[in-house]
């Protein structure tokens, strides 16, 4: 084997440098493909899970499909937990990425707690368990929603595996200068000597012969990784037999003034998801009229499904060049007849979602007159991707899946402004 001489340091430590620098640019060119990789398989599966879960509440809601109820909450379940674990892969690619950004909002404490309460009330009714969510905050909080749900999505689900009897609680704390939420479960527990991997990567896989191992041992070490970003620290308390506690603590972010929300303060009460406010006015204009623009069947078939049952028409259209088409041959047809509502896909074949809503806004229709919403199985990645969309004309941005819910409020607020 033939020897290399340099005649002086400087040229081996140039070589050195260079081949780092070579190193890490094909460190960062792999991470790149691994992440369009997952943001394409992910938008992929979000798809046929929105179907699924789409099709399954709205037979759910028929009186003729109730014998059937216990195989449509089976199927919601499913997709449910599809979801969550597509969200969990797609946070992880980003994480450590320059594409990664906490998107800061505010939050009603009874609208986190609606939303977790209807993503896992029927795993707990499958179980016999109780799911108790309680908050001494009476209004709201400033933190990254999405990620915020998913990390208590990760933490509920994990108490509700190892829990055979009882309960899981959420609570909801605050002081002067951090958040405060505690996990608890009264499961199982950990064994001592587990406490201190329970955040390694594919901690269960690694473990496999312990505690009958369930899922793929990402959540928790994702869990850290995103509390860490938040400027926060996760803590776990447990004893084997009684049960496990988890402990997030986060720097309080200072937002807007909060809104008010009718939760009493002075009784740590649980709060009930029973919201009046999202029931849809009765008088809604009989004429109100929508376009569905998604080059997916089945996710048209969902969305037209729920706007039945608001007593909206409706039509379809596959892709943003069909859009607007449809929106041009509408401009000369009285109100009535004309799109009040356009819900459209971002990424479609022909033209995208948001170049067909840029030519809409400006050469087509009025802003103020026609609401348009993405809803898009696209991951919204960060503030500067928000504002690519608002700019181009959005009123709001939705990934899926969207439930009925989420639907009958905008058209509820919709109205409502219409009528101030």
């Amino acid at each position: 084997m033939s020897e290399i001489f340099y005649e002086d340091k400087t040229s081996a430590l140039l070589l050195i440098k260079n081949l780092s620098i070579e190193e890490n640019m094909k460190k960062d060119m792999e991470q790149k493909y691994q992440q369009m990789l997952i943001s394409s398989i992910s938008h992929e599966v979000k798809t046929p899970a929105n179907g699924i879960y789409g099709i399954a509440s709205n037979l759910s809601g028929i009186q003729e499909m109730k014998k059937y109820e216990l195989d449509l909450s089976l199927l919601k379940i499913s997709a449910e937990q599809l979801l969550l674990y597509v969200n969990m892969m797609e946070d992880f690619s980003l994480v450590n990425s320059e594409l990664f950004e906490l998107n800061l909002s505010e939050i009603r404490i009874s609208e986190l707690f609606k939303k977790l309460f209807q993503n896992l009330n029927l795993l707990f009714k499958q179980k016999h368990l109780e799911l108790k969510l309680k908050s001494s905050i009476p209004n709201s909080i400033f933190v990254d929603p999405k990620r915020i749900e998913l990390i208590l999505m990760i933490l509920i689900h994990n108490g509700l595996k190892y829990t055979m009897n009882g309960f899981v609680e959420l609570q909801i704390e605050e002081n002067e200068d951090s958040l405060r939420f505690l996990i608890i479960d009264t499961g199982i527990g950990i064994p001592n000597e587990r406490l201190s991997t329970i955040f390694n990567l594919f901690n269960n896989i690694s473990n496999s012969n312990s505690l009958n191992p369930q899922g793929i041992g990402l959540g928790l070490h994702l869990c850290k990784l995103l509390i860490s970003k938040m400027k926060g620290q996760i803590n776990v308390y447990s004893k084997e037999g009684e049960g496990t506690t988890f402990e997030i603590l986060i720097e309080k972010c200072q937002g807007r003034e909060p809104v008010h929300s009718s939760i009493n303060s002075e009784r740590n009460e649980l709060i009930s998801i029973d919201d009046p406010n999202l029931q849809l006015r009765s008088n809604c204009q009989i004429c109100s009229r929508a376009l569905i623009v998604d080059d997916n069947l089945t996710n048209r078939f969902v969305l037209g499904a729920m706007l039945t049952k608001l007593n909206i028409k409706f039509e379809e259209a596959e892709n943003g060049k069909e859009s607007i088409t449809k929106v041009e041959k509408k401009l000369s047809s009285d109100c009535c007849q004309q799109y009040h509502w356009i819900f459209m896909d971002i990424n479609m074949p022909i033209m995208d979602g948001d170049i067909a809503t840029k030519i809409i806004r400006t050469k087509l229709i009025n802003k103020s007159k026609t609401k348009i919403y993405t809803i898009t199985a696209a991951q919204i990645q960060n503030e500067k991707q928000k504002k690519k969309y608002t700019e181009s004309g959005f009123n709001g941005i939705y990934e899926k899946p969207v439930s009925f819910e989420i639907i009958q409020s905008i058209i509820k607020n919709d109205e409502e402004q219409k009528h101030m």
